[in-house]
């Protein structure tokens, strides 16, 4: 919701960064090791941006 709420104050597009295996198109997925040392990993749409699209992103 904040992000949504960011990029429209901004008039900004806005695209959700998923958890792995949430979307339902073809992803980028990138895994890392949180905090608590778990394996975790984001999922992004393959065709989201072009090479050198400058992005704000936001988390919780």
């Amino acid at each position: 919701m904040l992000g949504a709420a960011i990029a429209a104050c901004m008039s900004k597009g806005f695209l959700m960064i998923r958890k792995g295996g949430k979307l339902p198109v073809p992803a980028d997925r990138r895994e890392f090791v949180d905090y608590a040392g778990e394996w975790k990993s984001l999922e992004l749409r393959l065709d989201a941006f072009v090479p050198g699209t400058r992005v704000l992103l936001v988390d919780e």
